[in-house]
């Protein structure tokens, strides 16, 4: 979940990710905590 905040949280990397898709930030947020739900028990 670390990485999904660092992504979201500095400028730079969201500028990144989002030169690939507009709501790639939010993706990889919720792709991140899906997984944590579902393999982190």
């Amino acid at each position: 979940m670390g990485a999904a905040l660092f992504y979201a949280g500095k400028a730079g990397m969201k500028a990144f990710y989002k030169g690939h898709h507009p709501r790639m930030v939010e993706f990889l947020g919720d792709a991140m905590h899906a997984y944590a739900q579902q393999t982190l028990r």
